[in-house]
């Protein structure tokens, strides 16, 4: 890809961060020389392609001239020339007045787009003056640049123009062109923002135990608690009476309230039986816990409540087909409770899909210990272990069997408790060894 293609393509995306990859094959052909895809995010949402200037500027004076030729002119071949060459700009170099329609305001838009009426006013000569004039300034823009465009944004298919329509006598000649390609990248788009609509996430660094929790103004749709957590109190409050389908730790299915959901996973983790949202007008909402009967609040039970229960509120509140993005969320968890977290993962709700970064050796444990009890089954479980090896981090996938097991135990994946204890064996044989002298 040349930079100056880069460059160039930049600067028609103002208040947009596009990348751009150079196409090789399109429709089953070699592409055009210069041709790029430019992308939103990961979401494809243009074609751009290169034109000599004088390419262009022949293409635009015979498609202009054909289109002014036809007995019906075309809105977009109308908003083209009026946008390249002003109309009463160039009128009043000719010395040509038009008188206006009847009801028309001379500033508006409409008042501002050439007519059949105006051109036929012109003579051959200033009728080719201006064809000419038209493909003079197209020929200034080297790129023909279509959709599907932003259109699923709301924004405008012109994309990086100040043009009134969605495309020019030449872009639509190439979208004709490239018609299925447009059709395959709008798909892809489209599926594209129904997989992000499902995704939600939950940082690893959530809320400090604190009585009040954040305002509800703060939430985004793919973070129902917020990225730490910190909406929590406030969904359990605006949610009270939701109903949830999903299931215990026995696999069990069960229906309730979203509090009533979180409650019951809460006693499972032995951190209460029962949750009561506050409200505490101006200053927010807080969560107190029943705990051997007695209801306190998150800062009398310890900090792992305070991530515990943001995991449990986000996941039990999403949506079905949902996808879950969680990082670590074992972060000042009781190893039993880590354990326990596996049994939320795998059995609290079968209709969401969980991505869980974790460095905790019991969650792992306990994955495993299901899968060799048959209560899950390796074909709905992947672990991913990330190293480095030459500078980069290479992901690999650890595939494991009806027993548990994993087909390879790599370097540095949870050996630190097995090295301890066979040195600790070693020390004592050691010992007992010197004690015989």
């Amino acid at each position: 890809m040349k930079g100056a293609d880069i460059d160039a393509l930049e600067q028609r995306q103002p208040g947009f961060d596009m990348s751009f990859l150079r196409v090789k094959v399109l429709e089953s052909r070699r592409a055009p020389n210069r041709m790029y895809v430019g992308f939103l995010g990961v979401t494809p949402v243009i074609l751009a392609r290169h034109v000599d200037p004088r390419v262009v500027e022949h293409q635009a004076q015979a498609m202009v001239s054909e289109g002014l030729a036809q007995e019906r002119l075309t809105y977009e071949l109308v908003q083209e020339i009026s946008q390249l060459v002003p109309k009463n700009r160039f009128l009043r170099e000719l010395g040509i007045t038009i008188p206006k329609a009847d009801g028309t305001d001379p500033r508006s838009a409409v008042a501002a787009l050439w007519t059949r009426r105006d051109f036929s006013a012109l003579s051959s000569a200033q009728l080719a003056d201006l064809i000419a004039r038209v493909a003079a300034k197209r020929a200034l823009d080297e790129w023909a640049i279509i959709g599907p465009g932003f259109g699923y944004m709301g924004l405008s298919n012109r994309f990086g123009r100040r043009f009134y329509f969605e495309g020019g006598v030449i872009e639509s000649q190439l979208a004709e062109e490239y018609i299925l390609s447009l059709q395959h990248l709008s798909a892809f788009a489209t599926a594209l923002e129904e997989f992000g609509s499902s995704v939600r996430y939950l940082g690893p660094l959530r809320e400090e135990p604190r009585v009040v929790q954040g305002a509800w103004d703060e939430r985004v749709q793919a973070l129902p608690v917020g990225i730490r957590g910190e909406l929590t109190a406030e969904i359990l409050t605006r949610e009270k009476d939701r109903q949830i389908a999903f299931r215990d730790w026995n696999d069990q299915p069960v229906q309730a309230t979203l509090p009533d959901a979180v409650a019951l996973w809460c006693d499972y983790f032995g951190m209460g039986d029962k949750i009561k949202v506050l409200d505490l007008g101006k200053l927010g909402r807080g969560v107190n816990l029943r705990v051997n009967g007695a209801n306190r609040d998150l800062t009398m039970i310890g900090v792992g409540a305070s991530q515990l229960l943001p995991i449990l509120v986000a996941c039990l509140a999403v949506e079905r087909n949902s996808l879950v993005l969680i990082e670590q969320p074992e972060l000042h968890l009781h190893p039993s409770v880590q354990s326990r977290l596996a049994d939320f993962f795998i059995f609290a709700r079968p209709d969401v899909q969980f991505v869980v970064e974790t460095h905790s050796e019991y969650l792992i444990t306990r994955l495993r210990r299901r899968i060799a009890e048959g209560r899950v089954t390796p074909k709905h479980t992947q672990v991913l272990f990330a190293e480095r090896s030459s500078g980069a981090t290479v992901v690999r996938s650890l595939e494991l069997d009806d027993g548990g097991d994993f087909n390879e135990w790599p370097d540095g994946f949870f050996d630190a408790q097995e090295e301890d204890t066979r040195h600790i064996v070693k020390a004592v044989a050691a010992r007992l060894a010197k004690g015989r002298e």
